[in-house]
């Protein structure tokens, strides 16, 4: 998890730099935005679809488990109706057959993610590689006023 944390997290703000690197100074407002909320919404998407298999693999585990040491499902004490049970209150064979099941589904979810991780790694590796600029959007307008031919600046109004 250390490993994973410390990929994203050097990934994630080099991202934005590209992004901001590679539009125009008036649209870096909008691009990291637009950043951020495709980023949020990824986030979402990934959670559920996690979730949806922590939950899966986490129930299906279970209920095997129980079925396979003769315990009826929802006679653990807090398991009934699909609901996360407090591994506190139950009995001990039941407590570690859901430990270990919320264990396995953990270990499971880091398997359908790495595969994801690997293709933005690849998507990462095919950007094109563009030189990280040396001067702020002011300067640039700066340059680009100056070089236009008869565009002179007006005066400043003068202070009265």
């Amino acid at each position: 998890m250390t490993l994973v944390g410390l990929g994203v997290g050097m990934v994630m703000q080099n991202l934005v730099l590209v992004v901001q690197n590679s539009v125009a100074s008036h649209e870096i407002g909008a691009s990291s935005s637009l950043v951020a909320f495709f980023r949020s919404l990824g986030d979402a998407a990934g959670v559920s679809v996690l979730g949806a298999v922590l939950g899966a693999q986490a129930s299906t585990s279970i209920a095997d488990d129980l079925s396979a040491r003769g315990i009826a499902p929802g006679s653990g004490g807090g398991a009934a109706g699909g609901q996360v049970p407090d591994p506190s209150v139950l009995p001990e064979p039941v407590r570690l057959i859901v430990e270990h099941a919320y264990g396995l589904a953990t270990a499971d979810i880091f398997t359908v993610a790495a595969p994801l991780g690997l293709v933005a790694l690849i998507a990462i590796a095919l950007l094109d590689e563009l030189p990280l600029g040396t001067t702020s959007g002011v300067e640039r307008a700066r340059q680009r006023q100056d070089a236009a031919p008869g565009c002179e600046q007006a005066p400043a109004p003068a202070a009265g």
